[in-house]
């Protein structure tokens, strides 16, 4: 008799807590996952489906991260001559630019030597930060906020995105 009791208390303890897990469960997946369903299979399964979305985005924005790190340190930039290529590829190749998520999109650090400076045209060291902006854009992403700060020698670019209104 009282082994049943213990059993039943400890069932009404497991299912109380994973009703809490399927809860915030459901209150982190986006509405448009949520949308229409009740049951908890249907959110586990829309749960694995935004893991999913969240997985492509993130390597097709690494994929365009590396593209531009590639893109820099080619030295196949037309409008420059002479010395200021060498000079502007020198200080793209000391560039760090860091991906990574934030709360509300992605975070896109820059890291540029203030020294290679030219400041034309909002280029740092041979980097547009418009063309940051613009591949962001590009990506379904609206840049929010763009910080910048010099530390020592270097300037530090931090733009901040969230996700726009036509990527979701």
């Amino acid at each position: 008799m009282r082994k049943n009791i213990i059993h039943r208390e400890v069932e009404r303890q497991r299912r109380k807590e994973m009703s809490t897990l399927h809860s915030s469960l459901r209150n982190l997946l986006p509405l448009r996952f949520v949308k229409g369903k009740r049951a908890v299979s249907d959110h586990m399964q829309a749960a694995v489906e935004y893991i999913r979305e969240l997985q492509r985005r993130t390597d097709e924005l690494s994929k365009k991260r590396d593209e531009l790190k590639s893109g820099y340190g080619t030295g196949n930039r037309d409008d420059q001559v002479g010395s200021s290529r060498r000079s502007n590829d020198s200080a793209v190749s000391s560039s760090i630019v860091m991906v990574r998520p934030c709360l509300i999109g992605v975070e896109v650090a820059i890291n540029v030597s203030s020294s290679s400076s030219s400041g034309r045209g909002g280029q740092q060291g041979g980097l547009q930060l418009s063309r940051v902006v613009e591949l962001l854009m590009g990506q379904g992403l609206d840049v929010v906020t763009c910080d910048t700060v010099r530390v020592n020698d270097r300037f530090i670019h931090t733009l901040r995105s969230k996700v726009g209104k036509k990527a979701s």
